[in-house]
């Protein structure tokens, strides 16, 4: 049994399928099996059909495509677990009770190093995995720094781990370097966004290096380049050599200390240096000791202390800002706790997040300006890519509110424009309210409806 998830391009769960085997057609005419009502879905778009248990996707030459993990597909592409493929503004989730069953294998483990996933370990048994905070992700990361579809790890058939970001705000690292795609191997710090894991390679013993695998295979020799007249030594021979050689060089180490000034000649004293010096002090050496301390400075726990009080204080500061939404102030706020301090995870997910809001406030403002021009429309997309992690998504969220409150008035207008024959303004009219409300399923019968009528009935 399968079980297929609609989302649309706003996360909510647009309808919910369960098939055995079988076909279906996806697309927007009413006579498919799954219809999904969007322009930017083809009539007929997509196959879905299910063959031995799998199930597999195929692209009927669309205008607009089917992309699967976010690659545009040209030929017919098994759905593999937690596969992720998007149809027009639709993203399609097809899970099986057999899929399970080919995935008990642990190809490798992703272990928490900060913030929400901190100790927590994540175990990669699926060939393709989506990381992001995506409640349909293999790996869920609630993290704003964090996009809905992140990242992807792939089990390559040779058995290599890759890791593509898909396109996220905030990028995907390896070992510090931003990539695109990458292979894994073990040890390498794995990072979405802020949040950091440790790839451990299941396959790969914990210290495995050249003399470990020697080890470790029962060998009792370990390969070392030819020396000439001779062949490598054995690690038995090494063993034998340290155990009489070592008792030979401390005995020689400790009668050069006994008897050093016999046979090399002695130095001179130092008795009357030193009463000297405590002669000038006043016999006890206490100004010496003062001069010395005022030569050498603070201490290194003394600066370390004296850092982290500064980092204390600034990321104070950076709280106070982000608060009052001080972007500038806080960006360099953060910024100056990272030069004291590089890894400090507050500073570094309050930079990311600061970034993000300011491209937000950016959009917000546009979004206002377009509705004093009457560019609704537009507007609406702007407000509606505003996440719901953003300190402006309520302001976002009220605008949207205020906007849909003149589809009803769009509306009425364009049905007047209707029976006065002027069909291509009501078209105009109609797209505009549909894409203030796009899940409004009878703004596109009507659009249908008009876009039907004859030549006789429209000027």
């Amino acid at each position: 049994m399968f079980t297929l998830t609609i989302e649309d391009k706003h996360g909510g769960i647009a309808d919910e399928y369960e098939f055995a085997e079988g076909e279906f057609l996806v697309g927007r005419s009413h006579s498919a099996d799954i219809i999904l009502p969007s322009d930017n879905v083809s009539r007929r778009h997509a196959r879905l059909y299910t063959v031995d248990g799998r199930c597999y996707v195929e692209d009927l030459g669309s205008a607009n495509g089917v992309f699967v993990n976010g690659r545009r597909i040209h030929e017919v592409c098994e759905i593999e677990g937690s596969a992720q493929v998007k149809v027009g503004d639709y993203y399609l989730h097809v899970k099986s009770d057999k899929m399970a069953e080919h995935e008990d294998k642990v190809h490798c483990r992703l272990h928490g190093q900060n913030l929400s996933v901190t100790d927590q370990v994540f175990r990669i048994t699926r060939s393709v995995n989506l990381v992001g905070r995506g409640k349909d992700c293999t790996i869920t990361v609630i993290d704003a720094s964090v996009s809905r579809i992140h990242g992807k790890l792939t089990v390559e058939r040779s058995g290599a781990i890759t890791v593509e970001d898909l396109k996220s705000s905030n990028g995907t690292f390896v070992n510090g370097e931003r990539v695109e795609l990458a292979t894994l191997n073990h040890k390498d710090l794995l990072r979405f966004g802020n949040v950091e894991f440790r790839v451990e390679m299941v396959d790969v013993a914990p210290g495995a290096g050249p003399v470990a695998a020697a080890m470790s295979a029962g060998t009792d020799e370990i390969d070392e380049p030819w020396r000439p007249g001779g062949a490598a030594p054995s690690r038995r021979g090494l063993w034998v050599a340290l155990a009489v050689g070592a008792p030979l060089l401390i005995a020689g180490i400790v009668a050069i200390f006994v008897f050093g000034d016999r046979w090399f000649g002695g130095t001179p004293p130092e008795t009357n240096a030193t009463e000297e010096v405590e002669a000038a002090d006043g016999g006890d050496g206490q100004a010496s000791d003062a001069a010395a301390k005022a030569d050498a400075g603070p201490t290194a726990a003394e600066l370390a202390a004296t850092k982290a009080e500064e980092v204390t204080m600034l990321l104070g500061e950076g709280r106070v800002q982000v608060e009052k939404r001080q972007w500038e102030r806080a960006l360099d706020t953060y910024q100056k706790v990272l030069e004291r301090d590089t890894f400090n995870a507050e500073a570094r997910q309050g930079k990311n997040n600061v970034e993000l809001w300011q491209k937000d406030q950016a959009t917000l403002d546009a979004a206002r300006e377009l509705i004093k021009q009457k560019k609704r429309a537009e507007a609406a997309r702007g407000l509606r890519d505003i996440e719901e992690a953003s300190v402006y998504y309520v302001e976002a969220k009220e605008e949207l509110k205020r906007l849909l409150e003149m589809k009803p008035i769009l509306v009425m207008e364009a049905d007047a424009l209707v029976k006065s024959r002027n069909c291509e303004e009501a078209l105009a009219i109609y797209e505009e309210a549909r894409q203030l409300d796009p899940r409004d399923g009878a703004l596109a019968t009507k659009i249908a409806e008009v876009k039907k009528l004859p030549s006789r009935k429209c000027k």
